[in-house]
């Protein structure tokens, strides 16, 4: 699901357990054809532990986000509309939503009263985390687009495309073979930029040159 990450301050793709909420809604889904029976491929014990409802989406977004957003589709001011959701924003975080808004040049002007930019209008388009949407905005300017892309998406990604070595699941020769092929490849994809969007990006590259067997990927140890 979709998570904002408070360090990163980003927005990103992650994969997380569900709420007990969203489990029981998925069990309904079984009665809209017929009776039968649900099999969760998961412990009475983790049910248990799962959070009984999602957290609000408003409070998983960055508020600069949902103001972009909220402003393209109502082309009006939105803090009366945000102030009277079930669980607003505190006041105090409209001010440098709005200030980043128009630092990022989405908004002509650090307030409610700005109106949203050609740019940020890509921005909503684009649907991504914002302080990406500026780099693919740069990366178009420039002629760029797919390489932006490509470093926009590395960036957003919970984890690289590489094999994980746990010793859950491998043992000895294995675990170290697993850590040392993905160690060795990243190095060569990196090419000595110490970058992982510059390594993604050499990698798409790599992988667009000619098509890549199984076997190949399986060298690099990529998944």
């Amino acid at each position: 699901r979709v998570e904002y990450n408070i360090r990163r301050h980003q927005v990103c793709l992650v994969s997380a357990w569900i709420s007990k909420a969203n489990a029981v809604q998925r069990a309904g889904r079984t009665a809209r054809v017929r009776p039968g029976n649900v099999w969760r491929l998961y412990t009475k014990s983790v049910f248990g532990a799962l959070e009984s409802f999602d957290p609000p989406e408003i409070l998983q977004t960055p508020l600069d986000h949902v103001i972009l957003r909220l402003r393209a589709m109502l082309n009006s001011p939105v803090i009366p509309v945000l102030e009277n959701v079930i669980t607003p924003p505190a006041r105090e975080q409209f001010k440098p939503a709005f200030d980043s808004l128009h630092s990022m040049q989405f908004f002509d002007a650090p307030g409610d009263d700005g109106a949203i930019t050609a740019q940020g209008k890509i921005a909503v388009e684009l649907g991504i985390d914002l302080q990406l949407s500026k780099l693919v905005i740069y990366g178009i300017m420039l002629g760029v687009s797919r390489e932006a892309a490509c470093i926009a998406a590395a960036l957003s990604m919970d984890k690289l495309p590489f094999r994980v070595a746990t010793s859950f699941f491998h043992e000895g020769e294995e675990l170290n073979q697993i850590i040392a092929t993905t160690l060795l490849s990243q190095n060569e994809f990196d090419d000595g930029h110490y970058s992982i969007p510059i390594m993604m990006l050499l990698l798409l590259i790599w992988g667009r040159e000619k098509h890549r067997t199984n076997s190949v990927l399986a060298y690099f140890g990529i998944v």
